[in-house]
């Protein structure tokens, strides 16, 4: 049974190594032209690869620890990372306008954009207003993710908090031409959340600041102290052993490596580890606990 489980995983990580190859292909045959709408699309799909390969990894491990290749794993990541750089690269060098034009290419072609009648009503959004400028440029899938240096600067560049009112009510004006409504705000300034709940947008759903953790892009965000968290779930055991260490490592999810100093140090560890060639379940020494 086991070995028919690994067969079957086998074959799932190849069709996840297959995948990079594909998304590599993809970029080398990018053109000027290519549609920025497309690329982002891919790209939101090629960052959970990773994910998908450790579980499916870790799965194997479980089973046979023989079936385990340090070096395949690292010439994954090589690789993986390298084509999310690259993808960065090519996201930043597109202009606002190119990106314009090919999403709302995309937005008249989308099914559920079809299937309303109040198709004729939606229009482009031109880049007329700092709020239509944000919606262009802050929005990461459907979520809106914005602001500023200083609260005289919030939301993009206002100089007074007025003006940053004004471009909140931009932003939700225009968004609800096209029957996109903003339903939950949170922000570490709590004078821009004023008035939302009573505002003609009276249906919104309003997550008032109450410095609790929010969700957001994979990692918490304390909008009271403005302070980005990581959140992983530690088994305490006295029984180390190289299994347990690869599955707490599995644990931290990292897209955005900004705690690559301490990732890097697990995966040193790891490597530590291996070099003792010590049985999935046999009791660490001393020395690296």
């Amino acid at each position: 049974m086991s070995k028919e489980t690994i067969k079957a995983l086998k074959a799932e990580r190849s069709y996840v190594k297959g995948s990079v190859t594909r998304f590599a292909s993809y970029l080398n045959k990018l053109s000027d032209d290519t549609d920025l709408v497309e690329v982002q699309s891919r790209y939101d799909n090629y960052k959970a690869l990773l994910e998908q390969y450790h579980e499916i990894q870790l799965k194997i491990t479980k089973l046979d620890e023989t079936e385990v290749d340090e070096q395949e794993i690292t010439e994954f990541e090589d690789s993986y990372y390298a084509l999310v750089k690259k993808a960065k690269h090519v996201l930043a060098s597109k202009d606002v306008t190119e990106f314009e034009d090919s999403y709302y290419a995309l937005v008249k072609k989308a099914k559920h954009v079809l299937a309303s009648k109040d198709v004729p009503s939606i229009k482009p959004v031109k880049p007329e207003t700092e709020g239509s400028e944000v919606i262009l440029r802050d929005f990461y899938v459907d979520d809106l993710l914005t602001g500023a240096d200083t609260l005289a600067d919030a939301i993009t560049g206002a100089d007074t908090l007025a003006d940053a009112m004004k471009i909140r009510q931009e932003v939700v004006a225009t968004l609800s031409c096209g029957k996109m409504e903003l339903r939950k705000w949170a922000s570490n300034e709590p004078s821009l959340l004023i008035d939302l709940s009573n505002s003609s947008n009276s249906h919104v759903v309003l997550s008032a600041d109450k410095g609790e953790d929010i969700n957001m892009l994979d990692l918490l965000w304390n909008s009271k102290s403005d302070i980005l968290q990581y959140s992983t779930v530690s088994e305490h055991t006295r029984n180390f052993t190289k299994r347990n260490i690869l599955c707490q490592i599995s644990k931290i999810f990292d897209p955005l490596d900004l705690i690559a100093p301490l990732t890097i140090r697990a995966k040193i560890l790891m490597q530590e580890i291996w070099q003792l060639k010590l049985n999935w379940d046999e009791s660490l020494p001393l020395h690296i606990r």
